[in-house]
């Protein structure tokens, strides 16, 4: 056909009323049938669609469409099957646009699939990408109203969409693009729980392109970060604390969006998320958190009422009900009290007929509630529970709704275990029975978090009776989910989350092995020494670990990813806005990654060489540790009783031997003691008198609680020497100062034994490793008592000046001692000593201080990044507060100065727990490097000594407020 013929056809076919007519039209022009024809059609359309002639585009659309399905079926079943005639003036695609996105779903998703049937994906993606766009969307329209059975279509011509509109580059086909990618993770959201992990990435991977091709100048970019948010917050790959404060900032800049004067959005909803994820943060103190949620709470509930929005409006007070059940601020029996009224007034509007999930989250949480509730009768309060939580789970379905029954379930436990009074009785069993249930949904790979939480709580029931099989059990599925949270980890401030969620668990685990039937005191142990220190075990392996024997492509190997690893760490440990910081995203993304190879390379290399870098708790030699008429002691502290371990020299299997049991009721009297101390050193810490007389009285405390058994036990195996390995918080305390009167004198636990200080075994093993061929006499000293802001030393100067004498050397004084001379010069120096204020950060650890020339602070961020002490045999640090650790959350972690100072490479060093005189401490110095240089002690007993020595040298300074402040860690 020629161009005139063909343009004739077109309009009579075009403007043919009815099916008959078309018929006739087709009679008369054979070749409309063609393939030239159809080639030629196809061109028009692309022509007609780039001059922007839209209504010719439809009708040459619905020509070619109407013409193909000729081509492929009867004449006259194609033409009758045609939904409206003349095409001229109702072309499928043309019915589309006219529809609006507030029309019937069903006519828009007719409309869109009869448009689909006369476009070409190939030719004309953008009209293509267009109407599968509004399929996909009208689809997920349904869906939300509850067509369950529109999901997989919905994804489908989503997915459709994107493939088609993906390679244009106009800023229609863009927008709508990064439209589908929105809608698309909203629908990955709502996919069955069996594959929720990867769906949920899939969210993540499309809201992360809907942002990318959208922006924030769009329309849409409010919804954009929403789903940000709420992807990140339901995310379970990575690690869980970067996950939730990703799923703040897009919430945050979801609400800084809606307050653009464009914008008729109302915030409430976003502040009502905002509300969640701060209830739900991990970075930070959780008392600040749960006041922000409560204010974003308020907030959200000034702009929604129960009248005009009901469903907002039981939304937000459910919410704000969790809140004050965890809030740590104001009476907490009232606050208990107004949220479980806050939940009934929810249930008012949340009815198990129209709200089937809300009403059961809702009466989970009113369980939840009743369990916690501190008025009222107890068993009452915990019976009220059990109906709550029966009721939820004979209301939901396993099948469907597997982990919000597991929930009920895990719940329901809680409850009858709150009523159980013995091991044997049936709200035991039911408790029991109940957990089992939960995991078995949970599964420690499949949600690792709750898996963890549903453990512990079935451990400690168990704990609680006495059941020590059973809470054994529960205790190490518990530690297993930790680790591979732990694991999954990127961030220090992450792993440290996973660790805190962790304490403690192992130490039970290590008491009911040492009740088990027959006894197992060596697996005890090596439990107990698992559960400390993994940061910075983890720190020095990677830094201390031999190479030698290794294929030089993994030394290598090895040599460079531990290098990238410190580095990215570095990078993590600056302020968040310092200018080369990249986002916790990237650098936890990227430490992830890289510690994942080094396990990989790691599991490699032991293919070959099975003892690499293997567990070192597992493999502890003691005899090889403990010195000749040495111990190591170690106390475990539980609820339900305490021990501690006495394994002296030649050991090489821990029996029961080497266990003292500690009285009963010693174990929360040991708990107080420590409460006390923490309370009376806070409050009189800058009171010399005070704190002097609280020193004197509670190191007498510590004797028979603590110090009396485990005297007895290294008196039996005739020792002297203790390497003492607290846990639980212990490493606060002085025990080498306890003492206790005999024949009218004190009598120290010192005096004694010659006590030194690990964070763990295997930390000191890597420490005595360091030792070797650290045995020169280079050092730096420096010492300040001039400050600007920090009050004025006496004797730091001094102090230092003396010290500088006895190694024959020079010191930096004052200005001279700043900031960068102890981090250019310290690194080829075998001694380290600081005479300076400082303090330890009771909010955050890892600011911990030493304050140099003009105030300048040395971090304990500083000293784990910025020093290299492969040369040092010692640290001494001559001021305040430097042998506190971290004991709030991480109390076996030993976090603070000395495990710092281990991690920069020094073996040994000397740190002190409470503000020192200037005057005691300089006499105390002096002679301590006068034992190490000329008596050629090692520092432990060099330090016993000259603690003697000051004790001698002035009847005041026998009190331990002068001389037991130091302590000394390490080898």
């Amino acid at each position: 056909m020629n161009r005139d013929q063909l343009g004739e056809a077109i309009d009579w076919l075009s403007h043919a009323p009815d099916a008959p007519a078309a018929a006739n039209v087709l009679r008369q022009y054979p070749g409309l049938l063609t393939p030239q024809v159809d080639e030629q059609l196809t061109q028009v359309i692309r022509a007609l669609y780039e001059q922007k002639v839209p209504e010719h585009v439809n009708l040459f659309t619905a020509v070619r469409g109407v013409l193909r399905r000729c081509q492929t079926n009867s004449h006259l079943a194609a033409l009758a099957n045609q939904p409206d005639w003349p095409l001229a003036a109702y072309s499928p695609l043309a019915h589309l646009e006219s529809l609006t996105d507030d029309d019937d779903l069903d006519e828009q998703i007719k409309w869109s699939r009869l448009a689909l049937l006369d476009l070409d994906a190939r030719t004309e993606p953008e009209i293509f990408g267009m109407a599968q766009f509004r399929l996909g969307y009208c689809l997920a329209q349904k869906l939300h109203s509850g067509n369950t059975t529109a999901l997989k279509p919905a994804v489908e011509h989503l997915a459709a969409a994107v493939h088609s509109l993906a390679p244009l580059k106009d800023e229609m086909s863009v927008a709508l693009n990064g439209r589908a990618h929105l809608n698309l993770a909203k629908l990955h959201l709502t996919q069955p729980a069996s594959r929720r992990g990867q769906t949920i990435e899939l969210a993540l991977d499309c809201a992360r392109q809907a942002h990318d091709l959208l922006g924030d100048a769009s329309p849409d970019s409010i919804n954009v970060h929403m789903t940000l948010g709420k992807t990140y917050l339901e995310r379970i790959q990575g690690e869980r604390l970067q996950n939730i404060e990703q799923s703040i900032h897009h919430y945050e800049q979801a609400l800084e969006l809606s307050r653009r004067p464009e914008t008729t959005l109302r915030p409430y909803e976003i502040e009502h998320n905002l509300a969640v994820v701060h209830r739900l943060r991990l970075k930070g103190r959780k008392v600040d958190h749960y006041e922000m949620a409560l204010a974003y709470a308020e907030q959200a509930l000034t702009q929604v009422n129960q009248a005009d929005l009901p469903e907002d409006w039981a939304k937000t007070t459910a919410e704000k009900a969790v809140i004050l059940a965890h809030r740590q601020r104001g009476n907490r029996a009232d606050n208990l009290e107004e949220a479980i009224q806050l939940t009934k007034q929810v249930l008012t509007y949340y009815k198990e007929e129209t709200h089937p999930y809300q009403w059961s989250l809702i009466r989970l949480r009113l369980g939840n509630l009743y369990c916690d509730r501190l008025k009222g009768r107890q068993a009452a309060n915990y019976r009220q529970a059990v109906k709550e939580f029966e009721r939820v789970k004979r209301t939901t379905n396993p099948a469907t709704h597997p982990f919000g029954w597991a929930e009920a379930v895990n719940n329901l436990g809680t409850a009858q275990a709150g009523l159980s009074q013995t091991a044997h009785d049936s709200y035991y069993r039911q408790a029991m029975e109940s957990y089992r249930q939960a995991l078995a949904v949970y599964g420690v790979d499949k949600q690792p978090e709750r898996a963890r939480r549903t453990a512990v709580n079935q451990a400690q029931l168990a704990f609680r009776f006495r059941q020590w099989t059973q809470a054994y059990q529960a205790f190490r599925t518990a530690l297993d989910a930790g680790e591979l949270l732990y694991l999954a980890s990127g961030t220090q401030a992450g792993r440290q989350a996973e660790l805190a969620e962790n304490a403690g668990l192992s130490a039970k685990a290590a008491y009911c092995l040492l009740q088990h039937n027959p006894p197992q005191p060596d697996a005890a142990f090596r439990q107990l020494e698992q559960s400390k220190t993994r940061l910075l075990v983890e720190a020095l392996a990677l830094r201390d670990v031999d190479l030698a024997g290794l294929p030089d492509s993994s030394a290598r190997s090895i040599t460079d990813l531990r290098q990238q690893i410190h580095e990215l760490e570095a990078e993590m440990h600056l302020p968040p806005h310092s200018p080369s910081r990249r986002d916790d995203i990237e650098l936890g993304s990227q430490l992830v990654q890289k510690r994942r190879d080094l396990r990989d390379l790691i599991t490699q290399i032991r293919q070959t060489q099975p003892d690499f870098l293997a567990d070192r708790s597992a493999n502890i030699d003691f005899a090889d540790l403990i010195p000749v008429n040495g111990a190591v002691v170690a106390p475990l502290t539980t609820a339900q009783g305490s021990v501690v371990f006495v394994i002296p020299h030649g050991v090489n299997q821990v029996t029961m031997d080497h266990v003292a049991a500690l009285p009963a009721q010693n174990s929360a009297a040991l708990s107080q003691l420590l409460s006390d101390w923490i309370a009376a050193y806070l409050k009189w810490r800058s009171v010399p008198g005070k704190w002097k007389t609280a020193v004197t009285d509670f190191t007498q405390q510590l004797w028979p609680i603590l110090l009396q058994p485990i005297a007895e036990k290294l008196t039996d195996f005739a020792c002297t020497k203790a390497i003492v390995i607290p846990q639980g918080g212990l490493q606060l305390l002085p025990l080498h100062a306890a003492w206790h009167f005999h024949e009218g004198k004190r009598h120290y636990f010192s005096d004694h034994f010659e006590v030194s200080y690990a964070p763990s075994l295997s930390v000191l093993k890597m420490a005595q490793g360091q030792v070797n061929g650290r045995a020169g006499k280079q050092a730096l000293i420096a010492g300040v008592d001039e400050y600007k802001s920090l009050p004025n030393l006496h004797n730091a100067v001094y102090e230092a000046e003396r010290i500088a004498e006895t190694f024959n050397s020079v010191f930096l004084c004052n200005q001279e001692a700043s900031r960068q001379a102890i981090v250019e010069n310290a690194g080829n120096k075998n001694y380290l000593h600081l005479a300076c204020h400082g303090s330890f950060n009771w909010e955050n650890a890892l600011e911990s201080a030493l304050y140099l020339a003009n105030d300048e602070p040395l971090t304990l961020n500083d000293v784990m990044t910025d020093l290299d002490l492969n040369a040092l045999r010692l640290v001494t640090l001559s001021a305040c507060e430097t042998g506190i650790t971290e004991l709030s959350q991480l109390p076996d972690e030993f976090i603070g100065l000395p495990a710092g100072f281990m991690q920069a490479g020094a073996p040994g060093i000397v740190s002190s727990l409470w503000p020192v005189d200037d005057n005691s401490t300089a006499i105390l110095m002096e002679r301590f490097y006068a034992f190490i240089l000329e008596d050629q002690m090692p520092p432990a007993t060099a330090l016993k000594s000259a603690q003697e020595r000051l004790r001698r040298f002035d009847p005041i300074y026998e009190d331990p407020f002068y001389w037991a402040a130091f302590a000394f860690y390490g080898a």
